[in-house]
């Protein structure tokens, strides 16, 4: 193929841990979830709450550390998107979600993620109530490259990485979804 929209790497993070000098993570809708995490070492973390308020190293699960800052070495986007007549009506709106990436260097790798109006191919229409849907329950735009490229994001993948600081808590009983 000689479409360079369909050649190109779908690629948004990846990162091994010695690459990476925190991420971070802030939702505009609930604020108090935001938190960051800084990687002092290949075993040191500062993870910090909303407020900014580091969590004590003992209450923290360094294996579920690990495993989310994992991660960030594979996540893609599931596809660019090019012709959509509402990007700008979307962009308006404020991300309801920022993941950004800080690399050794300082340089920043922001994904601000956007819901999706609901699709005829929304595999979700309706609630368990059977109250019609306002977004797609599976899939969100995002704009990655530090705004230069529109795409989706599935929440099955990306999704991964939207937690809150209780998730890292030893004591923490992850909810299955």
């Amino acid at each position: 193929s000689t479409d360079v929209e369909t050649i190109r790497s779908t690629e948004i993070y990846s990162f091994h841990l010695n690459e990476m000098k925190e991420v971070k993570v802030s939702y505009r809708e609930k604020p108090d979830s935001s938190f960051s995490i800084k990687i002092l070492g290949p075993d040191s973390f500062d993870l910090k709450n909303a407020h900014g308020i580091s969590i004590p190293v003992a209450l923290l699960s360094k294996e579920r550390l690990h495993a989310y800052l994992r991660l960030s070495s594979f996540i893609n986007a599931g596809a660019f998107v090019t012709n959509i007549t509402t990007k700008d009506i979307i962009l308006h709106d404020q991300p309801f979600c920022t993941v950004t990436v800080t690399d050794r260097a300082n340089k920043e790798h922001p994904a601000n993620c956007y819901y999706m109006p609901l699709l005829k191919d929304s595999p979700m229409l309706y609630n368990k109530k059977g109250d019609p849907l306002e977004y797609d329950t599976d899939r969100y735009f995002a704009t990655i490259n530090n705004g230069s490229d529109f795409v989706i994001v599935q929440r099955f993948h990306f999704g991964r990485l939207l937690r809150n600081s209780d998730y890292f808590l030893k004591n923490h009983k992850p909810v299955h979804r």
